[in-house]
C-alpha cells in the first residue's frame, strides 16, 4: 500500500471510464428456472460434486446468483466446479459501460481504505502515512433528466389496461412505482405489514435493514387503488410476488419492464426513471414545492432533490421570461 500512488490511482480511474464490463447471470440450472433453485437442491448439487458435509450456507438466502462462488466456497476447487456449470448451467450476459459514477465510487473505496490504514497502530502500518486519494478531484456526475411525459405515460398506461398485462405482478408494479415514486427496492420489498390503509400510509423497509423500517410516507389514491386491487386477491408476505414461487419477491424484472416498454413504444427508460417521473409530475402541477417532494422521495437532503430536478426550474423560468413577450419590445 505504501507503494500506491495518486498517479496509480488516478490511472486506474481513467481505465474504468467508459470500459464495457460484461455481467453474467444464471439462467437455468439442470434445466430448473435458478430462481425456482431451492435448498434441497443446492445439497444435492454439492452431493455430486463430492461434498458429503452438511452445507455452511442456504442458498435461498445466500442468493442463487451466487451459486458459483457458494459451490467454489464449499467444494474447494474451482476445476471441477467449471466442470459442472459447463454441463449444467445456462447463463445470460448483459453488457455495460462503467460511468463517472462508478469511478467515483471505487476511488471512495480506495481512500477509505488508506483512511483506515491509518488510524491503525501496528508497528507493520506505520509506513501509511498519506491518502494518495486526497488530491484526485471527484468529477460531478450529471444527473439524469429522462422522465416520461404525458403521452408517453398514456402509452404506457394503454399497453398495461390490455388483456395481456391486466392482473399481472408486473402490472402492478408499475403502476406503484409511478403512484409512489419508490425504488425499485424499496416497492419489491414491500410487505402488507408494511401498509396502513386506514391512514393511506406506507413505512418504508430500510435498505440497510431487514427489520427497521422509515417513516411513514403518504400513499396517493393511484397506489391505493393499486393495493386495495391486489389486496382482494392476496393478503399475505410480500406485496409483489414472484409468479413461480409466492413467498419470494418478484426480483429482477428487467426483461419485463422491457419488453412492457418495446409494445409502448419507449426508448431509454429505466424503472429509475419511474421515480423521476413521479417527482416531475408533482413539481409541475404546481401543488408541490420542493421540500414536499423532496420528503415524499425519502431524499436525505433538499439539495439532492434541487440537484436531480434542476432541469424543471429551467422550464419554469423559460415561462416566466415568456411574460415579457407584448410587454416589451
Amino acid at each position: 500500500m505504501d507503494q500506491i500512488t495518486t498517479r496509480d490511482i488516478s490511472s486506474l480511474l481513467d481505465s474504468l471510464k467508459g470500459k464495457e464490463v460484461i455481467y453474467t447471470y444464471i439462467k437455468t440450472v439442470e434445466n430448473k428456472n435458478v430462481k425456482n433453485l431451492t435448498q434441497d437442491d443446492f445439497i444435492n448439487i454439492l452431493d455430486k460434486l463430492g461434498y458429503e458435509e452438511e452445507p455452511k450456507l442456504n442458498i435461498v438466502e445466500y442468493g442463487v446468483n451466487n451459486l458459483y462462488q457458494a459451490l467454489i466456497y464449499h467444494v474447494g476447487g474451482k476445476t471441477i466446479v467449471d466442470h459442472y456449470f459447463k454441463k449444467n448451467v445456462e447463463t445470460y450476459s448483459i453488457s455495460k459501460k462503467v460511468g463517472e459514477g462508478t469511478a467515483t465510487r471505487v476511488k471512495a473505496i480506495i481512500s477509505h481504505m488508506f483512511k483506515t490504514a491509518m488510524t491503525w497502530n501496528d508497528s507493520e502500518w506505520e509506513c501509511i502515512k498519506i491518502n494518495p486519494c486526497l488530491s484526485i478531484k471527484s468529477t460531478q456526475s450529471k444527473s439524469k433528466e429522462r422522465y416520461l411525459d404525458k403521452t408517453e405515460l398514456d402509452r404506457l398506461y394503454n399497453v398495461l389496461e390490455t388483456e395481456e398485462y391486466v392482473g399481472t405482478q408486473i402490472s402492478y408494479l408499475i403502476r406503484f412505482l409511478l403512484a409512489t415514486g419508490a425504488r425499485k427496492s424499496e416497492a419489491t420489498n414491500a410487505k402488507w405489514s408494511h401498509i396502513d390503509f386506514s391512514r393511506q400510509l406506507w413505512r418504508k423497509p430500510k435498505n440497510d435493514s431487514k427489520t427497521k423500517l422509515t417513516p411513514s410516507v403518504p400513499l396517493s389514491p393511484p397506489a391505493i387503488r393499486v393495493l386495495k386491487e391486489m389486496y382482494e386477491k392476496d393478503k399475505k408476505g410480500y406485496i409483489f410476488k414472484s409468479e413461480s414461487n409466492p413467498n419470494k419477491s418478484i426480483g429482477d424484472f428487467r426483461k419485463s419492464f422491457s419488453t412492457l416498454l418495446k409494445k409502448a413504444e419507449i426508448d431509454h427508460c429505466t424503472p429509475h426513471d419511474l421515480r423521476r417521473t413521479y417527482g416531475s409530475i408533482l413539481l409541475q402541477t404546481g401543488n408541490s414545492d420542493i421540500f414536499k417532494v423532496s420528503k415524499l422521495l425519502g431524499h436525505k437532503n433538499v439539495s439532492t432533490t434541487q440537484k436531480h430536478y434542476a432541469f424543471l426550474d429551467l422550464e419554469s423560468l423559460h415561462d416566466a421570461v415568456g411574460a415579457l413577450d407584448g410587454i416589451m419590445r
